[in-house]
């Protein structure tokens, strides 16, 4: 057994599988929140906040990667654990956010983080059940990936990197349409060259029913381009969420700042 094999059945070590609302799961919220208000009061550059994120995230992944395809005994890769769902994606587009620095692609991609990122990472992170193991660094690999999609997407809103309009939706809207189409692609591609039946990555592969709560059922009685039309409708729909939620408050406050100045003037005369 070489020294990684030997690291990696190390740091294998197990836990009761974590439960909803469990400490585990508490103590993982608890920390999230600390960091959001961390980084509301010291306000470092965005880029900064993406850049660190990715990597944290990458490196995490890389773990997984590596502790899933080794058993103790013999290495095999598990297809399944392809680094290409949904909830991949806010890492690598927070990567090239980083890397690109502004412009319309890094943007584009702020956009794709403050919704569609961020929408994935709450859902997650609220309901983490099917997520959870008996491994402990996955399951911190776990909250740690998704609680970061809430840190990027939600600090991204509160620093006013990114503003909630219908112009900066829809160009969040364009990296994710890019997302499912490689998505897309490379379930077909696998499916074609035979690796493991065909990837579900996103889990809307044209070849396997999807694996999603409500998809799974449209999947079972729509044709496919209609189904993909409804999976693209829905997760969008989703994502307008929190840009409503800051636009509300963004507005709360522009209003309760004019009132103030208003009594100010009232005062002064």
């Amino acid at each position: 057994m070489s020294f990684l094999e030997r690291l990696i059945v190390f740091l294998q070590f197990e836990m009761t599988r974590p439960t909803d609302y469990g400490w585990f799961h508490l103590l993982s919220l608890g920390v999230l929140a600390a960091v959001i208000l961390l980084l509301a009061r010291t306000r470092p550059e965005p880029n900064r906040v993406l850049l660190a994120a990715a990597v944290i995230s990458l490196c995490f992944e890389c773990y997984k990667q590596i502790s899933f395809s080794y058993n103790g005994e013999a290495w095999s890769y598990p297809w399944y654990i392809f680094p290409y769902q949904f909830c991949s994606t806010p890492m690598y587009a927070a990567l090239l956010a980083a890397l690109f620095q502004r412009g319309k692609v890094h943007g584009a991609l702020c956009a794709f983080l403050a919704s569609y990122g961020l929408t994935a990472g709450i859902a997650v992170m609220l309901y983490p059940n099917t997520c959870f193991v008996s491994e402990v660094l996955i399951n911190v690999q776990t909250m740690t990936h998704h609680g970061l999609q809430v840190v990027m997407g939600s600090y991204l809103l509160l620093s006013g990197a990114v503003r909630p309009s219908k112009k900066t939706f829809f160009s969040g809207a364009a990296v994710f349409g890019a997302f499912v189409s490689l998505a897309v692609l490379l379930d077909v591609i696998t499916y074609r060259a035979g690796i493991d039946g065909g990837l579900e990555l996103f889990y809307i592969s044209p070849y396997h029913p999807s694996a999603l709560p409500v998809f799974d059922r449209l999947s079972a009685i729509l044709p496919y381009p209609l189904f993909l039309v409804c999976y693209l409708f829905l997760f969008s729909l989703g994502a307008t969420i929190p840009f409503l939620i800051a636009r509300g408050v963004s507005r709360l406050r522009e209003t309760q700042k004019t009132r103030k100045n208003e009594c100010k003037t009232e005062i002064t005369y």
